[in-house]
């Protein structure tokens, strides 16, 4: 079996539009789409991962929540960062 290369790229672009699409829409309805992110600890990986997604969620109107906590920080103590 030959292996086929797959282009994400034109993939995700659809993707990207048909999003901000469904965003518009929702804002003409007075809604407002959104994405909160909760994060513990501060791995770099994730910290890339959740800016990626802020990212993407800007690029299309969709609202982004983030709430970020330390480890071993209890609920109550004061909540996290919130942003």
């Amino acid at each position: 079996m030959t292996a086929k290369l797959l282009e994400g790229l034109p993939v995700a672009e659809r993707v990207m539009m048909e999003v901000a699409g469904r965003a518009a829409g929702l804002r003409e309805a007075r809604m407002v789409a959104g994405l909160a992110t909760v994060r513990v600890g501060d791995d770099p990986a994730s910290v890339g991962y959740v800016r990626k997604k802020h990212e993407a969620c800007a690029a299309v109107g969709v609202r982004c929540m983030d709430a970020e906590y330390q480890y071993g920080q209890r609920e109550g103590n004061g909540g996290g960062n919130q942003r």
